[in-house]
C-alpha cells in the first residue's frame, strides 16, 4: 500500500516539477459521482523549501502547492498554486497557443477535445472547457479549467464534474422548436417580485422559471439536487404535531470531511453516499424533521413540507419549505442535517436570515402588465437549446431542450430588462 503512496508522490513531484518542494501533508478522499461512482484522491500540499518556519499551520504559505490525483489511474484532477504563485519547473503552457493547452489537457486526462469537452472562454491567463456528450452541452454540467502566469508556470488546473467516458446517452436527432413547445413556454412564465440591493425596493416581474424539456415526448425534467438515484427521494410530506418538546434544540458542529483509510481505497469501497434512501431511513428521518421543528419552530404545525430527503457528506438532508410562500424569488426554506446512525438533527440551514435582509424593503406596486402582453414582449429573447440531462429514473443521459430567458418584463413599466439588472 505504501509503495502506491509513494509512487503517487513520487509521480506528482516529477511531473509538476516539484524539486523546490517539500511534501507537507497528505490523505486519502474519496467523493461520490452522480452516475453512482466512487472516486479515490491522494490529496497533497507541497510547501516551497523556503518555507520552514509556519506560524501559521492551518494557513498555506503563497506558493504552496494544493494537489489531488486519482488513486487509481494517477490522472490529476487539481492542481494549484496558493496566489498564483509557483516555483515549480514541470509545467509551461501559452494561453495564447490554444491547441497546446488542448493537447496538455488530453494527455493528462485521458478526455478528448471535441468527444468529452470543448472550448468554453478565456479570461486573461485563464482558459475553460466545458464538458459535451454527443457535440452537445451537458447537465449536470464539467469544467476544465487552466492558468498559468506570466512566464508560463502552470498555477491552476482542475477537473469540476464528471467526466466518465463510460457515459450511456440516447442518440437521437434534436427536433424541439419554440412553437412546439409554446405552451410549456406560457405555463414556465412566472411573476415573481425581485429584491433591489441598491434601491431597497421589490419589483413584480415576469420570467421565465428554467425547465429542460425532453426531446422525445415533451415532459419536463426540474433542475434538482446532483445526487445518484438511490441516494435521493422525493417526498411531500406535511409536518404536524401536537404538544410541546420541552428539550431545546442544541446545534452540533458538522464534520464535512472524512478519514479514509488506505485499504478502503484498496478496495475500493463504495461511498456512503451512495446508499439508498430506505423506508427506514424516510420514516425516522420525517420523526427527526417532526421534532425538530416542535423544539424550533413550536407554533408552525401544519406550516411546512418535507420536500426531499438525499444523502450528502455521510449526512442525511432533508429539505423542508413553508407551505405559504410570498412572490419573492426568495424563498423560505431549510435543510436539515441528520446523522444517519441515530437519525438526529445535527444542525441546520435557513434562508430566514436572508428574507430578513429584505423585510423591510419598499413594497412592490401593484402589477399594471398582463401575463399575455409580458409573453408577447419576452418572444424574441426566450431559448431553447439542446443539452443531454442526466435522468437519475433511468441512469442515462436523455437529450432535452434547455427552455431559458436572461431576461424579464418589469409588471409595472412593461419594459423588458436584463434579469441582471432587477
Amino acid at each position: 500500500m505504501k509503495s502506491r503512496i509513494n509512487e503517487l508522490i513520487q509521480h506528482t513531484k516529477e511531473k509538476l516539477g516539484l524539486q523546490d518542494y517539500y511534501l507537507y501533508r497528505s490523505d486519502v478522499r474519496r467523493s461520490a459521482t452522480i452516475l453512482g461512482n466512487t472516486v479515490y484522491t491522494l490529496s497533497m500540499e507541497w510547501f516551497p523549501n523556503h518555507e520552514q518556519d509556519l506560524l501559521d499551520e492551518d494557513l498555506n504559505p503563497t506558493g504552496t502547492a494544493v494537489v489531488e490525483v486519482d488513486f487509481h489511474t494517477g490522472l490529476f484532477t487539481t492542481a494549484i498554486f496558493v496566489g498564483g504563485i509557483s516555483y515549480a519547473e514541470g509545467v509551461k503552457l501559452s494561453i495564447e497557443d490554444s491547441n497546446a493547452v488542448v493537447r496538455w489537457i488530453e494527455s493528462e486526462t485521458g478526455l478528448q477535445e471535441g468527444t468529452h469537452f470543448v472550448f468554453h472562454k478565456r479570461k486573461d491567463k485563464r482558459m475553460s472547457f466545458r464538458k459535451i456528450l454527443n457535440g452537445v452541452s451537458v447537465s449536470p454540467s464539467g469544467l476544465i479549467e487552466v492558468e498559468v502566469d506570466e512566464a508560463g508556470n502552470l498555477t491552476f488546473f482542475s477537473i469540476n464534474g464528471d467526466f466518465s467516458k463510460k457515459e450511456t446517452f440516447n442518440r437521437e436527432k434534436y427536433e424541439l422548436t419554440l412553437p412546439q413547445v409554446k405552451h410549456i413556454v406560457a405555463e414556465q412564465l412566472k411573476l415573481a417580485e425581485f429584491p433591489n440591493m441598491k434601491t431597497e425596493k421589490m419589483t413584480p416581474a415576469y420570467a421565465i422559471e428554467e425547465v429542460y424539456i425532453r426531446n422525445r415526448d415533451l415532459s419536463l425534467i426540474p433542475f434538482s439536487v446532483i445526487v445518484a438515484e438511490k441516494a435521493y427521494v422525493e417526498l411531500d410530506k406535511l409536518i404536524k404535531w401536537e404538544g410541546e418538546v420541552q428539550q431545546a434544540f442544541q446545534e452540533k458542529s458538522l464534520t464535512l470531511t472524512e478519514e479514509v483509510s488506505f485499504n478502503q481505497a484498496l478496495k475500493r469501497e463504495p461511498h456512503p453516499d451512495l446508499k439508498e434512501v430506505t423506508k427506514e431511513d424516510i420514516e425516522r428521518s420525517i420523526a427527526a424533521v417532526q421534532r425538530f421543528l416542535a423544539q424550533v419552530y413550536k407554533s408552525d404545525s401544519g406550516k411546512w413540507s418535507l420536500k426531499s430527503i438525499h444523502r450528502d457528506k455521510g449526512y442525511l438532508v432533508a429539505k423542508i419549505q413553508l407551505k405559504e410562500q410570498t412572490q419573492s424569488v426568495l424563498k423560505r426554506n431549510i435543510q436539515l442535517f441528520i446523522d444517519r446512525s441515530c437519525y438526529e438533527v445535527m444542525n441546520y440551514m435557513d434562508t430566514k436570515s436572508l428574507l430578513e435582509m429584505i423585510a423591510d424593503f419598499q413594497k412592490a406596486e401593484e402589477v399594471t402588465v398582463a401575463k399575455a402582453e409580458a409573453l408577447e414582449k419576452l418572444h424574441n429573447f426566450i431559448e431553447l437549446t439542446p443539452c443531454y440531462v442526466y435522468d437519475r429514473k433511468q441512469g442515462r443521459y436523455v437529450l432535452c431542450g434547455k427552455l431559458d430567458c436572461h431576461y424579464a418584463v418589469n409588471a409595472i413599466t412593461g419594459e423588458v430588462v436584463s434579469l441582471d439588472d432587477l
